[in-house]
């Protein structure tokens, strides 16, 4: 199993991340919980498996150093989306759009439609394959929720949409090793990157949540397979459009 950081600011109270350790603990893994002090520079990530972006400072120095952990070292990768802004709001910078990896988002205030769970419109992925097309949810009580925009850009593969206020926001997104991201020029990605909306505080994930977020961890853990007639991995998913369908 890896040894997997779940950075996070505020590490002492934040509960996102001792959740998300106390899941992919009982699966095997060694995590550890590491506040992100709002600079990533000195605190060896790069010698983790895998790293878990929680409840993690989002600036542009934040989303460089992690893009630089992805593409310079290699590290695979789960970025969760939430907000902090206290209403539904469009048009929000988060942290994947400073990485180049998607356009803008949509977030939803817990008490104003906010979902519990997300919608699965593709279950031939490794980490859908274990649930039904359709609703599933993820958190037991409403909590702050954020998805990609609908219209906006992304990279990579959407698995899943939202739902309640969010249901035309893309939700959950694989990206593969390799892909080009939306700078100009397009960087490719060094490791494989999910996107997930695995953000609760005051309340628990579901006991399907639980697998679904192990599943993710599996296959950013899994080596990529080898492009067809070559050594070397090409560039290979097109830009998709949350068009929600």
């Amino acid at each position: 199993m890896a040894n997997i950081a779940i950075v996070s600011s505020d590490i002492v109270f934040n509960l996102n991340a001792e959740k998300l350790r106390v899941i992919l603990d009982a699966d095997g893994h060694v995590c550890t919980k590491i506040d992100d002090i709002g600079d990533l520079s000195t605190l060896g990530l790069a010698a983790y498996d895998c790293i878990i972006a929680a409840y993690i400072t989002d600036t542009p120095l934040i989303a460089g150093q992690l893009r630089a952990l992805i593409d310079n070292d290699g590290i695979p990768t789960m970025v969760v989306m939430w907000t902090t802004v206290a209403a539904n709001a469009v048009g929000q910078t988060l942290l994947p759009t400073r990485m180049n990896l998607c356009g803008t988002f949509e977030g939803a205030f817990f008490f104003l439609g906010a979902p519990t769970g997300i919608n699965i419109t593709d279950n031939a992925h490794e980490i859908t394959d274990a649930f039904p097309l359709g609703n599933l949810q993820t958190i037991t009580v409403a909590e702050n929720g954020a998805g990609i925009e609908f219209g906006q850009p992304f990279i990579g593969e959407d698995l899943a949409l939202m739902q309640a206020v969010l249901d035309d926001c893309v939700g959950l997104v694989a990206i593969e090793e390799g892909t080009d991201d939306l700078d100009a020029p397009a960087v490719p990605t060094g490791a494989r990157v999910v996107l997930a909306p695995f953000y609760v505080s005051d309340h628990n994930f579901t006991a399907n949540c639980a697998t679904l977020i192990e599943d993710c961890v599996t296959w950013l853990l899994t080596p990529p397979p080898p492009p067809p007639g070559g050594d070397v991995l090409a560039s290979g998913l097109s830009v998709g459009l949350g068009l929600g369908i």
